[in-house]
């Protein structure tokens, strides 16, 4: 389980910077998450239970002392997370995110549904973060924290706008992986009109395939192949069997459509899902995706100092047009230290103390302008006061 206590005393953000973030999340966020389904409690007040701040500060902290920042879309933090049922890594800190705080059915006589419950839980040892993942402006708020992004199983299609391509500014670094399932919601036209000639992945939609009956009816008997061509057959009809035709194709709509956005694409078919899930708690078999190193990261480029003169406090870098407001924190890695640095812009490298500057970087603003997926620098010869 991960072990939030050991981030107590310490803090990586100033009371300052949490107390904003609370405010943020109080006018962005909070108007559109929602307790439970229908479940809601009086002792779950949006306003004093959930310290989003906070959150964010221990989940930085964990960051800055080398811990893989990884998130499970679609759990609440009453349901297991990897770290609850041994197939987390042990540098792993798994954080649950969810529009929701209580699971569907969590205290009800439907509870029995959910095999991911956990028989008790203490809400101030699990990090959770209570947010509309359909919402742009409130993701903003989290991004750049996380190595690894898993969707939970049937939660995909609830997410609008092309969630795979909207996802890249969560990642921490092109090395980040996204893991989601390959099933989807999938719409039938029955020939002609503006209906999809090909099976097509409208990302438009909540993960949405269009697939033309037309296209598909010959793998049909010429009884259903008729009916099909008058409109006299129902989808409950055709519904078993049309799974098993358009599933390859449906996945290959998918695959062409992340081409477009990723440089890495893993593809499984018929395998177990990497993660246990309400749906694959017996094993079960699912198609899903992996995907690493987006083709257009936002404006941001890793950058990784193999060598550098700070001895005293953690190096960082400030940039325009907050000089010093908000400054990114380098963190140890296997090559030396690295971080995400803002392209086209000014910048400086800078010596953080508890998240503040202390010291500037001498010498003239850098910008970066670079197409490669990262760079290494030394900073031997930089001097700061």
């Amino acid at each position: 389980m991960n072990n939030i206590d050991s981030t107590r005393n310490q803090s990586i953000m100033s009371h300052e910077d949490i107390q904003n973030l609370d405010q943020k999340w109080q006018t962005i966020i909070a108007p559109n998450v929602q307790v439970g389904n229908g479940l809601e409690d009086s002792k779950y007040e949006k306003e004093k239970e959930y310290n989003f701040g906070e959150t964010l500060n221990k989940i930085k902290t964990f960051q800055s002392q080398g811990k893989s920042i990884c998130l499970f879309i679609g759990r609440t933090p009453y349901e297991q997370l990897p770290s609850d049922c041994d197939e987390a890594k042990d540098n792993e800190l798994w954080i649950s995110a969810d529009i929701s705080l209580i699971p569907c059915g969590y205290g009800t006589e439907y509870a029995h549904y959910n095999k991911l419950l956990l028989p008790s839980v203490n809400l101030k040892e699990r990090l959770h973060l209570w947010i509309d993942l359909n919402q742009q402006q409130g993701i903003e708020l989290i991004r750049g924290l996380f190595d690894k992004i898993v969707i939970d199983q049937s939660t995909l299609k609830l997410l609008c706008n092309d969630f795979p391509k909207r996802s890249i500014i969560l990642l921490h670094s092109a090395e980040s992986e996204l893991i989601f399932e390959g099933g989807s919601k999938t719409g039938f036209g029955l020939g002609g009109g503006s209906e999809a000639l090909t099976p097509t992945y409208f990302f438009y939609d909540p993960y949405s395939i269009y697939i033309n009956l037309s296209h598909v009816k010959q793998f049909f008997p010429e009884s259903i192949q008729q009916r099909m061509s008058t409109r006299q057959i129902t989808m409950a009809e055709i519904s078993p069997e049309i799974g098993k035709i358009i599933n390859p194709m449906t996945l290959t709509a998918i695959k062409n459509h992340l081409k477009t956005i990723y440089k890495n694409i893993e593809e499984h078919r018929a395998e177990k899902y990497p993660y246990t899930t309400n749906y694959n708690c017996e094993n079960d078999q699912a198609d899903y995706f992996v995907v690493r190193n987006p083709l257009t990261h936002p404006s941001f480029i890793d950058v990784v100092i193999t060598s550098c003169n700070v001895h005293n406090g953690t190096l960082g870098i400030a940039f325009e047009p907050d000089w010093g407001r908000n400054p990114i924190a380098f963190r140890k890695s296997q090559d030396g230290l690295a971080g995400r640095v803002p392209l086209g812009i000014e910048c400086k490298f800078v010596i953080l103390q508890n998240d503040q500057v202390q010291k500037w970087e001498n010498g003239c603003n850098r910008r970066f302008e670079s197409t490669m997926d990262s760079i290494r620098l030394t900073l031997d010869n930089v001097n700061f006061s």
